[in-house]
């Protein structure tokens, strides 16, 4: 054999060599199991459509990452578990993805109450939990392995204050709030924020989920005349409430928290709800959005909110941090603290060293029986 030709022998060698060591590999990748990705939420009970809502869009954004070759080769599975919107049954659902399930990393569509008792669970289990919209500031104070891609209660607070001072030119504003850990978030930055920027707060009021008769804290709201009625609730509450405003007579704006912001609100409250103004944290112009909610429409049938975006986007970011750090636990997590800046359905998502996000806060305005984009609050307005 001559130089050449031995010099080519071993160059077919080589390349065989890498050809089977890729073709071994997509072998082991295609033989291995799935990754398992665990979602909980309130699958039942009254907080059941946004708890379904954000599970279907984390299963639309496994099934699109499937669809392409998964992640590196694997197929993502997605598992579920139901809290009910229940803390018990949220530490509950958190054991059962991690033990039973196998999960290796979790997303929460769930709220405040749920989320918050799940987040030691996860962090004592080592295993990264995404929270997709409960807004309570403890939940990532239980450690590195809780991320958060929702604005924080108090951010929320403080832009619903803005609006109602701004565009709503109040003076004197009263503040009905859901009595649980969301409601005193947000209420309280609510408050404390109308108030910082010159405004009264003339009324403020709790009421507890499944009230159904709102009369006398409204009978209470017009005795206070205020200018304008700060709502931070969720839709079922929110549409009685709005409801039996409008036919005591009560006509003064309504700015309410993102729980309002779900289609159930506006079928639920008909035509009351013509003119409220939500915070929603999503920009239903962009083309990202529009795109999703198209794919979302077709599978189920109903135009998605807030909630279901923000379920598909938690569920993007934990399987770019597969991408990035590989299918474990350790992976997800290496791979949160590596993505600085992420794209998703509801705009760009910077992470904070507390794992929180930077972003602004958007409103919508319910216009013919529709959420319509309506104004945005920046950031560093409300932060």
């Amino acid at each position: 054999m001559t130089r050449n030709e031995s010099r080519a022998f071993r160059l077919r060698s080589t390349v065989i060599g890498l050809a089977l060591a890729v073709a071994a590999g997509g072998i082991a990748a295609a033989q291995a199991p799935d990754i398992k990705v665990g979602v909980f939420g309130p699958l039942t009970g009254p907080a059941a459509a946004d708890g379904n809502g954000c599970l279907y869009a984390t299963q639309l954004a496994g099934d699109q990452a499937n669809a392409k070759g998964g992640i590196n080769g694997r197929k993502v599975t997605i598992v579920s578990a139901d809290d009910q919107a229940k803390p018990s049954e949220g530490i509950a659902a958190v054991q059962k993805l991690v033990s039973r399930d196998g999960a290796i990393a979790v997303v929460s569509c769930s709220y405040s109450g749920a989320t918050r008792s799940a987040a030691p669970v996860a962090q004592q289990a080592k295993v990264p939990m995404v929270v997709a919209y409960a807004v309570h500031p403890d939940i990532t104070r239980a450690g590195e392995y809780a991320w958060r891609i929702f604005s924080l209660g108090p951010v929320q607070g403080h832009a619903i204050a803005v609006m109602a001072r701004e565009d709503g030119k109040a003076g004197r504003a009263a503040v009905l709030w859901a009595k649980n850990d969301y409601g005193e978030s947000i209420s309280t930055a609510a408050t404390q924020r109308f108030t910082a920027l010159g405004g009264q707060v003339v009324l403020s009021e709790p009421f507890a989920l499944g009230d159904k008769d709102f009369t006398t804290l409204l009978t209470k709201v017009r005795a206070a005349t205020p200018d304008v009625l700060l709502v931070v609730g969720y839709y079922n509450e929110g549409a009685l409430l709005v409801q039996q405003a409008r036919r005591l007579g009560l006509t003064m704006p309504v700015y309410a928290s993102d729980g309002l912001s779900a289609p159930k609100f506006v079928e639920l409250a008909g035509t009351a709800a013509e003119g409220v103004v939500v915070s929603a944290a999503t920009d239903l112009t962009s083309s990202l959005f529009k795109a999703f909610a198209q794919e979302f429409e077709a599978r189920h049938k109903y135009v998605p909110d807030s909630v279901p975006s923000h379920g598909y986007d938690a569920m993007l970011v934990v399987l770019e941090a597969l991408r990035r750090g590989g299918a474990s636990a350790d992976g997800v997590l290496k791979g949160l603290g590596e993505m600085k800046e992420f794209t998703g359905v509801n705009g760009t998502i910077v992470f904070t060293p507390e794992r929180e996000i930077r972003t602004d806060q958007s409103f919508w305005k319910i216009q013919g029986g529709r959420f319509t984009q309506y104004k945005l609050v920046p950031y560093d307005r409300v932060k």
